[in-house]
């Protein structure tokens, strides 16, 4: 099967999602996913990982994933934010069910998105699809190696103004890979984190703190005494 090509809403052949809005161009045999991805309901921009798993998970392939991964490369705001939307409830759904099928489990593994499929969401939409933009931010290459990358991100995070948003960044912190070449780095940007506390939830500098202590048994950096004073402060 080709690549899928966008296409207009005059076109006949077509993939709906949710809402009734035309994706992508897809072949006949396409029609059992158009089927259910039309059967679930979508509120919020949201999914739930229960209906995925009944209506969706099966038929996700090789090549339905190429399908839903040309999503994230449309012009198109509306397209780029519903395949956003089912690309978070495939990994949050992968996270979150040990029970998806061992196939899926296979096509997930290597998953890595590109930087600027997270960041667009930040860019272009309102702070309520933030927590889809975390998420996909975590399963790419981001990095932190420059000044200018490390400054967003610490306005992100502080900036986070809604439960949903700071459990994403919660998350974000906790899992976000970390290779050697930069935990340095990585524990250098926690710890401004950490010596400011009062400019963060709570559960943002929780798992900050966890990750730091997981980084510095690794790279032997400690924050400074004073530091640590301010953090028992904060949490007794």
């Amino acid at each position: 099967m080709s690549v899928p090509k966008f296409i207009n809403e005059e076109d006949d052949s077509k993939l709906i999602f949710g809402l009734g809005l035309k994706l992508i161009e897809y072949t006949e045999s396409d029609t059992s996913l158009l089927k259910a991805i039309n059967s679930i309901s979508i509120n919020n921009y949201s999914i739930s990982p229960i209906a995925f798993i009944f209506e969706i998970e099966h038929l996700l392939n090789e090549e339905n994933i190429k399908i839903l991964k040309a999503l994230l490369e449309s012009e198109d705001r509306d397209l780029f934010l519903k395949g956003a939307v089912i690309w978070k409830a495939i990994l949050d759904t992968k996270e979150s069910y040990s029970h998806i099928s061992r196939n899926l489990t296979e096509l997930l593994s290597d998953i890595s998105l590109s930087p600027s499929i997270g960041k667009r969401v930040f860019q272009e939409y309102d702070s309520s699809y933030y927590p889809i933009g975390i998420t996909l931010l975590r399963y790419s290459d981001y990095s932190i190696e420059n000044i200018e990358e490390q400054q967003q991100l610490l306005n992100w995070l502080i900036n986070a103004n809604s439960e949903a948003e700071e459990q994403e960044w919660s998350e974000f912190i906790k899992k976000i890979a970390i290779n050697d070449d930069e935990q340095s780095i990585w524990s250098s940007f926690l710890e401004k984190i950490l010596s400011e506390p009062k400019q963060f939830g709570h559960l943002i500098l929780s798992v900050a703190m966890e990750r730091y202590q997981s980084l510095n048994n690794a790279g032997k950096i400690t924050i400074s005494e004073e530091q640590e004073r301010k953090l028992a402060l904060l949490y007794y």
